[in-house]
């Protein structure tokens, strides 16, 4: 319920590349998202707040995507819940 500050090291990349596909490994090979990965396919919705629960700080993490998605239309992007 309080909010507080984490001090973490950045990772720098050399091209938006090499940063897309790190991020890409890290969200399906990091043990800790596994239990996210079961809503590919079935729920956009679910698989972003089980996301949002280990990947995110912030409380309107979820709905922010969520608007984000919708507002930009990217569902259309998305192959993976169709």
């Amino acid at each position: 319920g309080e909010f507080y500050t984490i001090q973490a090291p950045f990772k720098a990349y050399h091209s938006l590349d090499e940063a897309v596909r790190d991020y890409c490994i890290l969200l399906t090979e990091e043990p800790a998202y596994l239990p996210a990965l079961i809503f590919i396919g079935k729920s956009r919705d679910a698989y972003i707040d089980a996301m949002a629960t280990i990947y995110a700080t912030r409380e309107t993490y979820p709905n922010d995507i969520k608007v984000t998605i919708s507002a930009n239309e990217l569902s259309l992007y998305d192959k993976a819940f169709d």
